[in-house]
């Protein structure tokens, strides 16, 4: 599951699953706050991509996202208002419910800070 799918990174995440074989990678979840605000098109055609509604900030969200899940992805970020709740709690939630469904693995990337106008940001 890409958690962020949406943003920058987590998109690039998406596109990099969907390269792979479906022998190395059988179903690509972008996990996304609202599909709906997704254009056509912004992802490739792949049978084994699922865009699915799910927000970080919310245990039952990531419950559902996860469940049956291998690996996920943390590319989610919060903007200046809702930092600390997506940055730092969001992360915290992603990580217990990845312990509960016994996920192998929780990358985190983020290219939040890569960006001057974010050198404030808390996470830093």
């Amino acid at each position: 599951a890409v958690l962020g799918a949406r943003g920058g990174v987590g998109k690039e995440c998406v596109l990099r699953l969907c390269e792979k074989s479906p022998q190395e990678v059988k179903e690509i979840r972008a996990v996304i706050r609202n599909p709906s605000e997704i254009s056509s098109g912004f992802f490739p055609t792949d049978a084994r991509l699922k865009v699915i509604a799910g927000d970080v900030t919310k245990e039952q969200s990531l419950d559902e996202v996860l469940t049956g899940a291998n690996y996920a992805i943390f590319a989610a970020a919060g903007g200046r208002s809702n930092n600390v709740e997506v940055d730092e709690l969001g992360l915290k939630k992603t990580a217990e419910a990845a312990e509960r469904h016994g996920l192998a693995r929780v990358a985190i990337c983020s290219s939040q800070l890569v960006d001057p106008a974010n050198r404030w940001v808390p996470i830093r």
